[in-house]
């Protein structure tokens, strides 16, 4: 379902490969160090948008609190979430004013008050300076940057680019979907209330929706009960980025934009086969 969220190529905002918004390693005027150099650089972004756990009946156009439908239960919600990252390793014969520099990376966070039907759930400034809402952008404001002097035969350019979703969606109903075998493009369904549930959440009510929801096993930021701004924190936040950055490396973590089944068949699940960025490091992020 279109989300309207923050582009991560809009306002202030850096978008991956983009000159970020933080400050820049200072070049020298032409008579300090010269190269070569080994210039590497880390970036994260993650689009999401907060999906119920719905009870029975599940009805289109649901809020994630509960209030708007009595028929109806709120379980919990959690995060559908595209994450992007790039590493990037380059070697560079600029002049700058200090033999080696670096500086950590950081993050903010481009969040929505409404959800995609409109429905607010408190200001935002009440789960904090990271609050997350009910959609949004986290975005690398200042990337990780690290320059130092290049070693032949030792060091080598490289770009790593990383893009993986925290969930897929296969035709139809898991159980009751008339043997229904293929996977659909994530964009399809991305923030559809309807089809958030996980496959053994999802009863025969659901059988007649377009699709069925799998979780890859990546954090996904369980909140329990109604959504409320409120019930977020900023460390919440933190350990979910930082959770779902530390995935980033690791193969058969996160699903791809169109994944294809483990089998063709009824049981047949989304494979997992996004391409990890091996050089991606968590402990490069600071929130202070």
């Amino acid at each position: 379902m279109p989300v309207s969220a923050v582009s991560i190529a809009s306002g202030t905002y850096a978008a991956i490969g983009a000159s970020a918004a933080g400050t820049a390693p200072t070049q020298g005027s032409g008579t300090g160090f010269t190269g070569p150099w080994r210039v590497e650089t880390q970036e994260l972004a993650i689009e999401y948008v907060r999906v119920p756990n719905l009870g029975s009946p599940v009805l289109a156009g649901q809020g994630l609190s509960g209030t708007t439908t009595a028929t109806r239960t709120v379980i919990g919600s959690k995060l559908h979430a595209k994450v992007t990252a790039r590493v990037k390793v380059q070697k560079t014969y600029d002049t700058y004013n200090t033999s080696a520099f670096q500086q950590s990376q950081k993050f903010v966070v481009a969040a929505n008050a409404q959800d995609a039907y409109g429905e607010s759930y408190g200001d935002l400034s009440a789960g904090g300076d990271l609050c997350l809402g009910p959609a949004g952008n986290i975005l690398t404001d200042v990337p990780y940057y690290s320059r130092r002097a290049w070693v032949d035969n030792t060091d080598s350019e490289i770009d790593q680019t990383f893009v993986g979703y925290n969930v897929a969606f296969k035709e139809r109903h898991y159980i009751f979907g008339n043997n229904q075998f293929s996977a659909v493009p994530v964009d399809q369904h991305f923030g559809d209330f309807r089809v958030a549930n996980n496959p053994l959440q999802a009863g025969p009510h659901q059988s007649n929706y377009e699709a069925t929801t799998f979780f890859a096993s990546v954090p996904y930021y369980q909140i329990t009960g109604a959504y409320q701004t409120n019930k977020e924190s900023d460390a919440n936040t933190r350990a979910y980025v930082d959770g779902i950055a530390a995935m980033i490396p690791t193969v058969f973590k996160f699903f791809t934009e169109e994944p294809v089944l483990t089998v063709n068949s009824p049981s047949g699940l989304p494979k997992k086969e996004a391409v990890p960025a091996t050089l991606y490091k968590v402990d490069r992020h600071d929130w202070s």
